[in-house]
């Protein structure tokens, strides 16, 4: 085991702090020989990736027949429909990018009065929302009468265009026949595997028409033949889109796959994801190896705990990432889930928790929210321009990076706190010097209590430190002392540590401060530096019902910031809570990377201004209870080409049961099922199946609850009458 693999698991190792030391600082020398001169050049803030391009933009759709395809699903019938976007005129070997939308109702209606023009409800002249309620078209590839198929894949049409004026090709996939809205299968609750091989399915038909091999659909008014660059290829999903983005990925990578030898050889080089889900499938999937970041919307009402940031939690410990690539996550104030996609015209979200968090959504409004598009455009651009295609410019990704301030323009509509790694690769990337995970390794004074452990809404991978203090006092401090005994920083550039308030009466109104200093073998400390001009902790504030989030801010210090101490000689950090006067806070993953330094990180101290200033929202309701109406039949037996004989039992209630992208979860008694259906495609019915082994388990005249997601939910909830075991089976 390496000296930085003991660092990593907290093991105490025999070599000398001297050996130690000299190993360390070899391998950050080489690291940095490999970055080259031309990586110190920064600028702060980075530069604006959320322009329009020099190029125009065309569009088209290509749709074909819906069939029943085993490479997608075997017992029902999918389709291949996408609509695409590209430079006019599209150029030779044109980079490539995929989009998926997430979980979502198939047939939408336009209100009374108002007629539909293409996929859009007007009122004369005036857009009005569509009431999107059915999920028909999910199986039967019709829609109600006066009623149209939702055009989910066409909601990031503001991004595809704006990419495509900088020379990408983009495929906007709609999922809706077969998946959307659709039964789960076992393994796959929320179709996400499925999603990611509708992925693969369309990349094997885009390869083939851009070999020649087939000819490109009609209705696209152009020849693919090629114009597409798979080397340079990246993807985004939203939601349920997310977590399939991650299994395309990792089903194209997977031993045997058949996927490389039908689409070819693929450079996945960037992947962005907005409000997903995560552990909807028996897979766990991990977006190691590529650039990658998601935006974790604070008040998001469907996926309310805020699930994306497991993948981020858990790629942050793959110390042999491969190629050695940025992973991060944008936690947008005030947005909610829906309306980064256009044709998402309901709000998920009745509002916002905590100070400092003002909605920039209109719970009431119909037409989504500009603000949140616009974040998106800033965002979602960086990664890709920074990351994919033969003109990406690298220094796009920074508007990721938290070392670097935000810009002034995506400052004035929200606020938004960043969490990131350059890579977690070890050790020519990053080390981590304390992970949590062992006591030996900490010195405490005067606190109020400490104790290790994991996070709420957080993979378990993630390891935290709990501090909480209760007077100010230079003798109030927590140190971590490192396991290998003292090593040389000098090399390293960035020392970095990720810190979150708790939701504790210890908290002031204002953001918690506390001093940073390293700490030199024999005990010296360097000057202290403040935590809040790198990473601001206030809050805690969240969603809809009371709901708040820790997602981690990671504070990123040049190591030239810490000063008069010998930075060959660390064996340790000391925080110390001597500004704040009480607090209680998370710590985590303290570390030093390799990535040159720009000089302090300014954008925060910009954050701490405006989080000073914004004023907060009151707590919104909690969840809804619905009991009147609800009604459960008799269960029957049913045969599945997943699980072979099933029980199901039906549920109606008059009060719709909306198609969302957590799951729907059904609790009966302590049990929960989440492979539901709408088996008429009517929100007010809702099947769900179980194995006859689950259902002898089950207490006769146990309580049947539907929600959203597995575990305790402040959401929405059906109250059903009790399951009757001994009803007649039809």
């Amino acid at each position: 085991m390496t000296i930085q693999e003991r660092l990593v698991a907290g093991i105490r190792i025999s070599a000398s702090p001297t050996k130690a030391r000299s190993a360390l600082s070899a391998l950050s020398l080489i690291a940095m020989a490999a970055i080259g001169p031309s990586a110190w050049a920064y600028r702060d803030p980075p530069p604006d990736a959320s322009g329009i391009g020099p190029s125009a933009t065309a569009t088209a759709e290509y749709r074909l027949a819906a069939a029943i395809d085993p490479d997608v699903l075997s017992d029902r019938a999918t389709e291949i429909w996408a609509r695409v976007y590209w430079p006019d005129p599209l150029p030779d070997n044109s980079p490539l990018l995929v989009f998926l939308h997430g979980n979502h109702f198939t047939c939408g209606q336009c209100p009374f009065g108002a007629v539909f023009v293409g996929y859009e409800c007007f009122q004369g002249e005036t857009q009005v929302a569509r009431n999107d309620n059915s999920a028909q078209y999910t199986t039967t590839g019709t829609c109600p009468a006066g009623s149209v198929v939702v055009p989910s894949h066409e909601g990031y049409g503001y991004l595809a265009t704006q990419l495509a004026s900088w020379g990408y090709i983009v495929v906007s996939i709609n999922v809706n026949r077969g998946i959307n809205a659709g039964g789960g299968v076992a393994g796959d609750g929320g179709l996400n595997l499925a999603r990611g091989r509708m992925i693969l399915k369309h990349m094997t038909l885009l390869s083939r028409w851009n070999q020649g091999l087939d000819p490109t659909p009609a209705s696209l008014g152009i020849d693919l033949t090629g114009k597409l660059d798979f080397s340079n290829f990246g993807m985004m999903g939203h939601s349920r889109g997310g977590e399939g983005i991650r299994a395309a990925y990792q089903q194209y990578r997977d031993t045997g796959s058949v996927w490389p030898g039908r689409i070819g050889p693929v450079n996945f080089k960037g992947m962005f994801e907005i409000g997903p889900v995560d552990g909807q499938t028996s897979r766990i999937l991990t977006p190691d190896g590529t650039n990658w970041e998601v935006i974790l919307p604070m008040c998001d009402g469907d996926v309310s705990n805020l699930q994306g940031i497991r993948p981020y939690d858990r790629v942050r410990y793959v110390f042999t990432d491969d190629p050695p690539t940025q992973k991060g996550n944008s936690t947008v104030y005030g947005a909610n889930h829906n309306y980064f996609n256009t044709e998402w015209q309901a709000s998920d979200s009745s509002g916002c928790t905590g100070p400092n968090n003002p909605r920039i959504f209109n719970p009431g409004a119909s037409l989504g929210s500009p603000q949140q598009q616009q974040v998106a455009s800033f965002l979602i651009p960086a990664l890709f321009r920074g990351a994919v295609g033969p003109a990406a410019d690298p220094t796009f990704l920074n508007n990721l990076d938290p070392l670097y301030s935000t810009l002034p323009a995506l400052d004035a509509v929200t606020r938004v706190d960043r969490g990131f790694t350059r890579s977690p690769r070890s050790p020519d990337v990053s080390v981590v010097l304390e992970n949590f995970t062992s006591a030996a390794t900490f010195t405490t004074s005067n606190l109020a209590s400490f104790q290790r452990g994991t996070l709420t809404e957080h993979d378990a991978a993630r390891q935290v430190g709990l501090i909480t203090w209760n007077f100010a006092d230079a003798t109030v401090y927590l140190e971590s002392d490192w396991a290998s005994g003292a090593v040389d920083l000098s090399t390293y550039a960035i020392f970095e540590f990720d810190v979150d308030r708790q939701q504790n009466p210890l908290n002031p109104v204002t953001p918690t401060n506390f001093h940073v200093q390293l700490v030199q073998a024999g005990g010296t400390l360097s000057d202290p530096v403040s935590a809040n001009n790198y990473a601001v902790a206030d809050g805690p504030q969240g969603g809809p019902g009371g709901g708040v989030h820790a997602m981690l801010k990671t504070a990123r210090i040049p190591i030239g910031d810490f000063t008069n101490v010998d930075l060959t000689q660390i064996a340790g950090v000391r925080f110390t809570f001597d500004d704040t006067t009480s607090g209680a806070i998370f710590l985590s993953t303290i570390a030093v990377d390799t990535a040159p330094p720009p000089g302090m990180g300014a954008g925060q101290a910009v954050q701490l201004t405006r989080s000073n200033a914004s004023s907060p929202e009151s707590t919104p309701n909690a969840g809804n209870i619905y009991r009147d109406g609800n009604a459960v039949s008799a269960p029957r037996l049913a045969k599945t080409s997943d699980q072979g004989e099933v029980i199901v039992i039906d549920l109606k209630s008059n009060n719709a049961i909306d198609v969302k992208d957590e799951l729907t979860v059904v609790k009966i008694g302590n049990d929960e099922f989440d492979l539901v259906e709408y088996p008429n495609g009517n929100a007010q019915e809702l099947s769900v199946k179980m194995t006859p082994a689950q259902f002898s388990n089950l207490a006769d005249g146990a309580e049947i609850v539907v929600q959203y997601g597995h575990g305790e939910s402040n959401g929405d909830k059906w109250i059903f009458p009790a399951l009757n075991k001994n009803g007649q089976r039809r």
